[in-house]
C-alpha cells in the first residue's frame, strides 16, 4: 500500500484493466552514419597539380562552390583544340554563306555549294566534339561558350561541390599532383543522417520496415530523435 504522494513520486498509476494493442519495444545499440544518398566524393577528371585549395574541413559549401583549382595540361590542350575548331567553324560558315550567295547569282555551281556544306557540317561536328571533351573534363556549358583566345588561364580546372553540404574529408595539399583515381574531398549533406542499428537474430522477427525508431545519444542525454526503419539486411 502506498499513499498518493508516494505513488506519485514512484510514477505508479492505477487504471482499470482494458484491451489494447501493445507495441513491443526493442532497445539496442547502433551507430550514426552519413546519408549515403547525400554523400559525394569529389575528384579531378584529368591529371593536374593543385594550384589552390579554397575550402577547409568543416566548411559549409553551396552547390557549385569551387573547393580547389588545378593546373591541367590536358585541359589546356582540350581548350586550344576547341578554340581552333570554333574558329574553323566560323570560316566554314562564312564560306558556305558566300557560295550560297554566288549560286543565287548563278556565279558558282551546286557542287561548290555542296562541298562548302560538307565542310561546314564537318567543322560543326569537330567543334561539338571538342566542346563535349571540355564538359567531360569539368567545365560547364557556360564556361565553354565563354572561352576566348588569350583570356584567362588555359589549363585551370575548378573542382566544385556537387550539392550544398559540409566538407567532411580533405585529401590534398597545394602543389600536390593528382589524378582521376584520387578522391580529394568528401561532401556530405548533414541535414539527415542514417542510424545503423544492431539487432540480434532472435529479435529479427520483431523489426519491420516502417517501424518507428527513437534514438538517444550520450552527448545529448536530454534529447530524442525519431526516425523510421527503411532498410533491413
Amino acid at each position: 500500500e502506498l499513499d498518493p504522494a508516494a505513488a506519485a513520486a514512484s510514477g505508479i498509476r492505477v487504471e482499470p484493466a482494458a484491451m489494447r494493442a501493445l507495441l513491443p519495444e526493442l532497445r539496442t545499440t547502433g551507430r550514426v552514419a552519413f546519408n549515403e544518398n547525400r554523400l559525394a566524393h569529389v575528384g579531378p577528371r584529368s591529371e593536374g597539380r593543385v594550384a589552390e585549395v579554397k575550402a577547409d574541413l568543416g566548411a559549409q559549401l553551396q552547390a557549385g562552390q569551387v573547393v580547389a583549382v588545378l593546373d591541367s595540361v590536358e585541359l589546356g590542350r582540350a581548350r586550344a583544340d576547341y578554340l581552333g575548331a570554333r574558329a574553323g567553324l566560323r570560316v566554314s560558315e562564312s564560306m558556305l554563306a558566300r557560295e550560297e550567295a554566288l549560286l543565287a547569282e548563278k556565279i558558282t555551281s551546286q557542287a561548290e555549294v555542296l562541298a562548302a556544306q560538307a565542310s561546314f557540317e564537318q567543322a560543326r561536328a569537330t567543334t561539338s566534339a571538342a566542346a563535349e571533351t571540355l564538359r567531360v573534363l569539368g567545365l560547364t556549358t557556360a564556361e565553354v561558350e565563354a572561352l576566348t583566345f588569350g583570356a584567362g588561364t588555359p589549363g585551370r580546372l575548378s573542382l566544385r561541390a556537387p550539392f550544398a553540404g559540409t566538407l567532411v574529408e580533405r585529401h590534398l595539399q597545394r602543389g600536390e599532383f593528382v589524378s582521376p583515381s584520387d578522391t580529394l574531398f568528401t561532401v556530405a549533406d548533414l541535414s539527415s543522417l542514417w542510424i545503423w542499428i544492431d539487432v540480434y537474430e532472435r529479435d529479427l522477427s520483431r523489426v519491420h520496415l516502417g517501424d518507428e525508431a527513437r534514438v538517444e545519444v550520450d552527448a545529448w542525454p536530454d534529447r530524442t530523435w525519431t526516425g523510421t526503419v527503411t532498410y533491413l539486411r
